[in-house]
Parts: C-alpha cells; sequence; structure tokens
C-alpha cells in the first residue's frame, strides 16, 4: 500500500506499519503534516497504526528547512489578514476562484504568493482550495483549512472566507493591544539597560561608550538570541515543554491576565467563525479550543495522570505525547480500549460483584498488539453503538407488511421460527419486523431486553418511517455487539490480563 507523491512542500513522507481488521500486517507510505495527521490518515484506510516513522529525506537541508518553517511561519498574520480579505473580494465580485487566486498570486510576493498561484492551478483542475492549502502547514494553520474544507462540503464557502478574514483581523487587532500594553515595560528595560552608556559616552567619548557595547552588550544580545531561538524550538517541537511555558504564561502576574483574554478571545473568534460556516457545534468547540494558542488552556485528555504513567510502562513507550500522552497512543485510543475491556463477557463475569459495588476497573497489558487489537475492536464497537457504522445500514431486516404501524397492547412478541431460522417481533395482529435473530431479541444492556424494551416505550404509539429504520439499525448494532464481544473475549489470552 502507498500513498501521495513524495516532496511535496509542508509534508512529510512517512512510512507505516499497521494491521487490518482482520489482523493481518501492512505497511506502506503516505504524506502528512505530522505523526499524528499521519496516524489518522492510516486509521481513515480502515487500518490500525503499529509503528510511525518519517522516511528519510533526500538531504539534511530539506529536514532544517522543514523545523525552521515550524517554528518561524513563513507566512505571517497580517499577510494572512490580506489574502483571505483579497479571497473575498473575489469570491463576492463573482469572478471564477482560479482566476482570482491567479490574480493574488501576481499582486502578492513571498511564501503566499507561490501558494495562490499553486492554488489557481488546481482548483482550475477542479482539486477542493482545501487540499491545495492542507499541503503547507507551516503557512496556513489547521483550524483555518478546516474552516475553508467546512464551507466546500456545505456549499458555504464564501461565508467561509469572509468568516476567516473577520477572525484574524480581530485576531491581528488582539495582537497590537497586547504589544501595546506591553510597550511601557519593554521602555522600562531598554532604559535601565541603556542609561548608564550616557555617563560614559558623556565623559569618555562615543568611542568609550561603543567599545562598552562591544565588550558588554554585544555578548549579551547574542546569548540572548541563541535563547530565543533554542527556546522556540523547544517549544515547536517538545509539548510538554509548550504546555509547561503555556501554564506558566497564565500564573505570571500581569502578563497572565493579558495571555488569558488574548486566548479566550482567539477561541470565541475560530468558534464563531466556525458556527457562521455552518460546522457541527461540537467540532467547532473542537477548534475553538485547538485554536486558542495556549496548551494549558485548550483540549486536554480527562485521563489521570497517574493512569498515562502506567499505561506507558506496561507498554514501554515515553511519556512523549501531549499532555503526557505514551508516544504514538491518542486519548481516543485509551477510551477505546477500555470500551473493548468493558465489552468483554470474561470481564463481566469475572469482577460481577465488584462490578455491582464500585466502579469498573481498567486492567492494563504489557502488550502493544494486544492493545491494537482491542483498540480496533473497541473502535468498531462505539461506531456501532452510535449507529454511525456503515454496517448498521447493510442488512436483511425488512418490515414487510403494510398497516397502520401502531404498537398495540399486549405487543411486542417474539416468534421464532426453526424452519426459517430467523424470528418475528410482532407490533400488532399483522406487522412485524422480520430477521431478528433470538439471541439479539434476548440481549440484554443494564438489566433491559433491549429490542423488547424500545418497543414496549412506544405502546399505544404510531412508528414512524424513521422509528421503523431506527429499530432495524439498532438490531443490527446489537448483532454485531454480540459477534465483537466474542472476538474481545478471544483475542485475550487470560485473566488476569498480562
Amino acid at each position: 500500500m502507498g500513498g501521495g507523491k513524495a516532496g511535496r512542500v509542508g509534508t512529510v513522507t512517512f512510512e507505516y506499519v499497521a494491521k487490518d481488521r482482520n489482523g493481518r500486517e501492512v505497511s506502506g507510505s503516505l504524506q502528512a503534516a505530522s505523526e499524528s495527521d499521519a496516524a489518522a490518515q492510516v486509521r481513515e484506510l480502515g487500518l490500525y497504526p503499529l509503528r510511525l516513522r518519517a522516511a528519510r529525506r533526500p538531504s539534511h537541508a530539506q529536514s532544517s528547512e522543514s523545523v525552521f518553517a515550524r517554528v518561524f511561519p513563513p507566512v505571517s498574520l497580517r499577510q494572512r489578514v490580506q489574502f483571505w480579505a483579497q479571497l473575498q473580494a473575489v469570491l463576492n465580485s463573482g469572478m471564477p476562484m482560479s482566476e482570482g487566486l491567479g490574480t493574488i498570486a501576481a499582486t502578492g510576493r513571498g511564501s503566499l504568493a507561490r501558494i495562490a498561484a499553486e492554488a489557481s492551478r488546481r482548483t482550475a483542475a477542479g482539486e477542493p482550495l482545501s487540499s491545495v492549502l492542507a499541503e503547507y502547514p507551516s503557512s496556513i494553520p489547521a483550524t483555518e483549512i478546516a474552516l475553508i474544507r467546512a464551507g466546500e462540503h456545505a456549499g458555504t464557502l464564501p461565508k467561509a472566507v469572509e468568516a476567516l478574514a473577520s477572525m484574524n483581523e480581530a485576531e491581528l487587532a488582539t495582537r497590537r493591544d497586547f504589544m501595546f500594553q506591553l510597550a511601557y515595560p519593554a521602555f522600562v528595560l531598554l532604559a535601565i539597560a541603556f542609561i548608564p552608556l550616557l555617563p560614559i559616552a558623556v565623559l569618555q567619548g562615543p568611542e568609550a561608550a561603543a567599545r562598552v557595547v562591544r565588550d558588554r552588550y554585544l555578548p549579551a544580545v547574542v546569548v540572548v538570541a541563541a535563547v530565543f531561538i533554542g527556546a522556540r524550538l523547544l517549544l515547536a517541537l517538545v509539548p510538554p515543554i509548550k504546555l509547561g511555558w503555556d501554564h506558566i504564561k497564565l500564573k505570571t502576574p500581569g502578563i497572565g491576565g493579558i495571555v488569558n483574554k488574548m486566548s479566550a478571545a482567539r477561541a470565541a473568534d475560530v468558534l464563531a467563525a466556525a458556527y457562521r460556516s455552518g460546522i457541527d457545534l461540537g467540532l467547532a468547540l473542537e477548534l475553538a479550543a485547538d485554536s486558542c494558542g495556549n496548551a494549558s488552556m485548550g483540549r486536554r485528555p480527562n485521563i489521570n495522570p497517574a493512569f498515562l504513567k502506567t499505561l506507558a510502562e506496561k507498554l514501554k513507550l515515553r511519556q512523549a505525547g501531549p499532555h503526557g500522552l505514551p508516544q504514538g497512543v491518542t486519548p481516543e485510543e485509551i477510551f477505546h480500549y477500555a470500551y473493548a475491556i468493558f465489552h468483554s463477557p470474561t470481564y463481566r463475569s469475572r469482577y460481577a460483584e465488584f462490578l455491582k459495588i464500585d466502579f469498573p476497573r481498567v486492567p492494563m497489558t504489557a502488550s502493544p498488539e494486544l492493545f491494537r487489537k482491542l483498540c480496533i475492536l473497541g473502535e468498531e464497537l462505539v461506531a456501532l453503538h452510535l449507529l454511525e457504522s456503515p454496517k448498521v445500514s447493510e442488512h436483511s431486516i425488512s418490515f414487510p407488511e403494510p398497516g397502520d404501524n401502531m404498537v398495540e397492547k399486549g405487543y411486542p412478541r417474539f416468534v421464532f421460527y426453526e424452519e426459517e431460522k430467523t424470528g418475528y417481533v410482532y407490533i400488532n395482529k399483522t406487522q412485524y419486523f422480520k430477521g431478528i435473530p433470538k439471541e439479539v431479541w434476548e440481549f440484554h444492556v443494564g438489566g433491559y431486553q433491549v429490542c423488547e424494551k424500545w418497543l414496549k416505550d412506544r405502546r399505544g404509539r404510531q412508528l414512524s418511517f424513521d422509528d421503523l429504520m431506527h429499530y432495524q439499525k439498532v438490531v443490527v448494532a446489537l448483532k454485531e455487539t454480540i459477534r465483537l464481544m466474542g472476538e474481545i473475549d478471544r483475542a485475550i489470552p487470560g485473566w488476569p490480563m498480562e
């Protein structure tokens, strides 16, 4: 398996080893902006990543350029404000977007002009603008790309661009306000640093003052510049350090309040822009949290740090991920792992007495392969229980008889026909759901027989078309749940887990 052409600007070629849903190991390569982006793409292929690593680049210069771009983005906020405002004017004028991007490229300069030229060429060929921009993660933030993609999908691209223009203008104004508030303290510091030079310049002459600057001030400036660049590198490349620094900024008297207001304003602007672009509220909140600019205020996994430490030790992984996550493990994967464990029939029976008196405990495995396998099965279960799995729409269950669709008193009733090896669930004397397995009808969750209770709760009501479709999906979800619960038990070699 493989994907993408190598060498796209702003992306890296990642080589992966993964497992498919049948447990077979596969490998390949793809283009991504980061390791987490690469892992997400692997999962979109229906695979579960085991190992990811950046492919070796042809030269050291290319690798250094990529790191430099992450630390010092080639496109400034002011340039993005101008770009989105120009694109908004293009779309409002009715000009084809590819032509408008070409005009922006011709009148602009630098990295953004090159991006606009590339976008003009490829959008003219029918490629979405978001796909082009996604190849320049150091120049265009992921939040802005997500807003453009949402606008394309919803058919509201002009609104999305307008929202981006307004959002960036508000961000620029907030930064100006921040710099204005810092101007006086900066002036005082500079005065304190350079006032001692005045007596030397007056009494000993300008040459003496220049020697002092050369011998004392210049080395200090070099050291400060080196520390600044090193700090930027660490903050960009080591997430735990950035998290700690962002926390310090929030707690620093005087500056903390300003940082808090800036981060909150940025998050509010992104949330408003996302909402105006037609993005689902849940996703809009995630984008707002991710784009607030302060990791200490942004989206964080609600997982006990002690648990993360134990998990990392068990799996023999470094806690190199954001918020102390084991390297290569996401919060969603931990949730899917726990979800699979809790659906193990052996786990439920073995610890039944404990589960009656306390919250469930998550046993941890030392096997990375078992961890990944249970993550895959847990992810399938979650999709089924949210009725988001494509399997819930692929079934042979039917509701064949016409009628008033009324769930009458004394119903539902389940009748199993041996000759057909399947069951019928009657909602009245003449109407029924056909193709219900007996084990599905008898399946209990939380002490309730799901298929029976759902219909019992609707006695005396007429089922709508959506109700009929929903019930059939629930039946399929329960059938697949029973199958996956068996797979989970077979995947776990023994208890207690090792």
